[in-house]
C-alpha cells in the first residue's frame, strides 16, 4: 500500500535541508494511538537471526519551496508518500491519519487535509523507475564506510544482498532471485549527501531501469530499493513500463 497525504499548514513550514529524521517522527505520530504497536516498529530487534527492517519508507518532501540560509521553505499544500508492505503497518497509518487531523512536522503545527491510497501492482517484468527518495547501499570494512555509486558492480550487487535480506526477514524464507538496476542517464548532480542524526549518507536519486520477476518488483515498490527505507531511502515511482 501507498498512502499520499497533503499536509496544509496556516503559514510556511521552514525546515532544515536534512530533515529524513524530522519527517520520520512526523510517521511515527500517526502510530501514537497505538503505543504497544509504535513501541515494537520504533525499537531495534533485539533477535541478531532477524534484521531490524521496519518495512516501509516514505519519499521526499514535495511542492513549491525555496532554499534560503541551509534551510527548505515549503508553500503549502506538501505533499508525502508513504509506503509499506506490512498490513498492520497500514491499518495503523491510516488509523492515524484519521484519528488525527492536527500534528506537528518539526516546529510547525500542521494538517492531514486530504489522503490517497494507491493499491497499484506491478505486473511487468522490466520498468523505468524514478527515485522519490534517494538510494543508499554500503560496505563496512575495518570501519571504513564505503557507498557504492550506480556505475559500480558493487551497487547492484549490495542492492541484491539488501532485497534477499528483506525477503527472508518478512517471508521467513530464503531467495535466491536477483533483479538488474541500470542508471539511466546517469548525472553526478543525482548525488546526494546528507546528515541523519550526525551520521553522514551518501545516496543517489535519478532514473533507472529495474529488471526482475513482477513479485520480486512488487515487493521493492512496497519497501523501497536499498539501505535506510524506514529513514526515507529508496522509495520509487514508475514513470514507464517496459514488459518483457
Amino acid at each position: 500500500m501507498r498512502l499520499v497525504l497533503t499536509i496544509t499548514s496556516q503559514q510556511n513550514i521552514r525546515l532544515p535541508l536534512a530533515h529524513h529524521h524530522i519527517l520520520q517522527s512526523f510517521i511515527y505520530s500517526l502510530l501514537s494511538h497505538n503505543k504497544e504497536f509504535s513501541q515494537r516498529i520504533h525499537d531495534k530487534d533485539s533477535n541478531r537471526d532477524r534484521p531490524n527492517f521496519k518495512f516501509f519508507s516514505f519519499s521526499q518532501l514535495y511542492g513549491k519551496y525555496q532554499i534560503i540560509n541551509k534551510e527548505i521553505i515549503f508553500t503549502p499544500p506538501i505533499y508525502l508518500e508513504i509506503s509499506t508492505i506490512d498490513s498492520d503497518l497500514c491499518q495503523n497509518l491510516l488509523t492515524g491519519v484519521l484519528l488525527f487531523k492536527e500534528a506537528k512536522l518539526g516546529m510547525h503545527k500542521v494538517f492531514i487535509n486530504h489522503y490517497r491510497v494507491l493499491k497499484e501492482q506491478l505486473a511487468q517484468s522490466s520498468y523505468h523507475i524514478q527515485m522519490i527518495s534517494p538510494i543508499t547501499v554500503h560496505s563496512t570494512q575495518n570501519k571504513h564506510t564505503k557507498f557504492f555509486n550506480p556505475l559500480e558492480t558493487d551497487f547492484e550487487e549490495a542492492l541484491n544482498s539488501n532485497f534477499r535480506r528483506k525477503y527472508k526477514a518478512f517471508y521467513n524464507k530464503h531467495i535466491e532471485d536477483t533483479f538488474t538496476i541500470k542508471p539511466l542517464d546517469f548525472s553526478l548532480k543525482n548525488k546526494i549527501v546528507t546528515i541523519y542524526k550526525n551520521y553522514y549518507i551518501t545516496a543517489w536519486k535519478g532514473k533507472y531501469e529495474l529488471t526482475g520477476d513482477p513479485y520480486i518488483l512488487n515487493f521493492l515498490y512496497k519497501v523501497g530499493l536499498g539501505e535506510k527505507n524506514s529513514m526515507g531511502f529508496g522509495l520509487f515511482k514508475i514513470i514507464s513500463k517496459k514488459g518483457k
